[in-house]
């Protein structure tokens, strides 16, 4: 199946560049951007976004988050790892 299903990504992308672009999207969005909805701790940016879930509660959100880049490891040859929270709880505040 896995097989199947990797011929037809192939296609698909072959297909595509034969016409010269890449399929597209242009159903509406539903969604609007908000910048800044979530405060993050003061010096802190974000980073490459992992998962996302809304809590039991239904108002707070839990986030895990790769340490302001893409990577938490700070040091590749020693596989040190940063300090950073990489899962963050928000509020409804």
């Amino acid at each position: 199946m896995l097989r199947v299903f990797r011929i037809a990504f192939v296609l698909v992308l072959v297909s595509a560049a034969a016409y010269g672009q890449a399929p597209t999207n242009d159903a509406p969005n539903p969604y609007q951007t908000i910048d800044s909805f979530f405060k993050l701790p003061e010096g802190r940016t974000w980073g490459s976004t992992s998962a996302i879930t809304v809590d039991k509660d239904g108002k707070s959100v839990w986030v895990a988050e790769r340490c302001g880049v893409n990577t938490c490891v700070t040091d590749p040859t020693t596989g040190k790892m940063s300090d950073l929270n990489v899962i963050m709880k928000f509020d409804a505040t």
